[in-house]
């Protein structure tokens, strides 16, 4: 009983010095007592009323005096801290009033005070940091950044609001997880060429670390991060934990794939321009010489009427031949002028709609414009057209460009003549399409180049014959239109092209 109530005695210590010492006892007593210690303040004394341990007792309602005398008297004290160096007297002080209460030297008071300051320094020290922590949380949570804490063995030691919002989890889910658990849905950690680990760099080199990432979400969609690793030493130098600070840059990346898709089919409308300008240049001699052949009749006829009229040729004969001659001009400057047409037609630049196109007027519009230069070679062609044949929606335009290089390059492989076929024909066998074959008699293609020929830039023609380009256009092209081409050759057998397109079936209304 009496062990048990000296253990939860509430020891009473008076203090004589009230000065900046005093009042941190005084202030370390009221608002926490050091560890294991049950102690009060209960009386200071110090002749200064004015020192600041006096002030701040009375402040307390702790017992304050000037007189020795008054501490000296009080019974209830377990022992005295004597601050202000005056112990021998105080002890006569007690003596005379028959007090054995314990009196604590100067050295072993200021040995309590420091204990007293110590801990008055590490509670403060202790705040402080509470306040940088909560602080430092603050900031890190406002960053839009996803940062993680990670520790050597993947675990997630931190997760900021960002990393919580993205993943949708409560931050005691997070915790703890292993970082490709939370990141990558995934049970074993990243290792693959394609996709390296950033982390598994910071341990083996102890530097930071930068890569993308493919992170994937819980419902299975899939997002791009820029990730950057920094490592956290311990006093040794060795990796304590990592840093890991991701930025989604999928919408980033989304807008540039946009942005280079753009550019790249400007650039394709310019080189499909390009080749039609090329098709034209090679077009010219045989074009000047088929819209000569006209210009000459006309010219030969006007003279003809002229003459007939200065000669004053009136009889009915007469004015019958000039009718006749008249009606020859006008055919031939008809013929005259859906060539040019023509040429201006092609030579346009290509506005991408998409309407109903029908293939066999495509062939037509090719060869108004390209038949004289087959006839000028000793070309015979011949057209398998299916009158039945089902449209295909398309762009007009470039569906034209396609058949005219074709066409071209099976001319330009028969500068001594032979046989061209173009027919076109419905395929109903496996899927709806429409068929355009173009086949020639020339000199045919090697094995070695015909995995090549549609390629941009490869050319068997030479450099003064053009770069390259045409077969490579025509495929873009059909491939744009959803469609398919092939090519079947051997060297001395010709070649022959052919093109499938999604036949279109419009909706019957009743």
């Amino acid at each position: 009983m009496t062990s048990s109530n000296t253990k939860n005695k509430k020891l009473k210590i008076g203090i004589v010095g009230g000065g900046k010492r005093c009042k941190t006892i005084l202030e370390m007593s009221h608002r926490q007592r050091p560890p294991k210690v049950n102690a009060s303040v209960v009386i200071v004394a110090d002749p200064d009323p004015n020192s600041p341990g006096y002030q701040y007792a009375r402040e307390l309602g702790i017992e304050a005096t000037t007189d020795l005398e008054v501490i000296s008297e009080r019974r209830d004290l377990d022992f005295i801290l004597d601050l202000a160096g005056v112990r021998e007297a105080l002890i006569r002080l007690l003596v005379q009033k028959g007090s054995m209460i314990p009196v604590l030297d100067a050295i072993t008071s200021n040995l309590l005070y420091d204990i007293f300051n110590v801990q008055k320094e590490l509670i403060d020290t202790r705040r402080s940091l509470r306040q940088t922590k909560t602080f430092l949380e603050r900031v890190i949570n406002s960053i839009q950044e996803e940062i993680l804490v990670i520790d050597t063995k993947f675990k997630i030691v931190d997760a900021n609001d960002a990393v919580l919002k993205a993943v949708g989890l409560p931050k005691e889910e997070v915790i703890g997880k292993y970082c490709y658990q939370i990141s990558h849905q995934s049970q074993t950690p990243c290792d693959s060429k394609d996709h390296p680990c950033p982390m598994q760099d910071v341990l083996r080199t102890g530097n930071y670390s930068q890569a993308t990432h493919k992170h994937y979400k819980s419902d299975g969609e899939v997002r791009y991060y820029e990730l950057i690793h920094y490592p956290l030493k311990d006093e040794n130098g060795n990796v304590a934990q990592v840093i890991e600070i991701g930025r989604d840059i999928s919408d980033e990346l989304e807008k540039r794939v946009a942005r280079q898709a753009k550019e790249l089919k400007e650039d394709y409308a310019r080189l499909v321009q390009e080749d039609k300008m090329i098709s034209l240049g090679k077009l010219m001699s045989s074009v000047v010489h088929e819209i000569n052949n006209p210009l000459s009749g006309i010219i030969s006829l006007s003279k003809l009427v002229l003459r007939n009229l200065e000669e004053g040729a009136t009889d009915e004969k007469s004015l019958e031949t000039t009718k006749q001659h008249l009606r020859l001009v006008v055919s031939e400057t008809i013929r005259t002028s859906k060539i040019v047409s023509n040429l201006l037609s092609f030579s346009r630049q290509i506005r991408l709609e998409v309407e109903e196109v029908d293939m066999n007027e495509v062939i037509r519009r090719v060869f108004s414009i390209i038949g004289h230069k087959a006839k000028l070679q000793n070309i015979v062609v011949q057209f398998k057209l299916d009158k039945a044949l089902p449209r295909v929606m398309g762009n007009f335009a470039q569906l034209e460009q396609s058949i005219m290089n074709i066409v071209f390059n099976a001319i330009e492989a028969m500068p001594d003549g032979g046989d061209l076929t173009i027919s076109t024909r419905r395929d109903d066998a496996d899927k709806q399409e429409v068929v355009v074959e173009i086949e020639d008699t020339g000199p045919g293609i090697s094995q070695k180049n015909l995995p090549y020929i549609f390629e941009p830039f490869f050319s068997t023609k030479g450099e003064a014959k053009g770069v390259g380009l045409g077969l490579s256009v025509v495929y873009g092209i059909i491939r744009d239109h959803q469609g398919e081409i092939t090519v079947k050759s051997e060297v001395g057998m010709g070649a022959c092209f052919t093109i499938r397109l999604p036949a279109y079936e419009p909706e019957s209304t009743y």
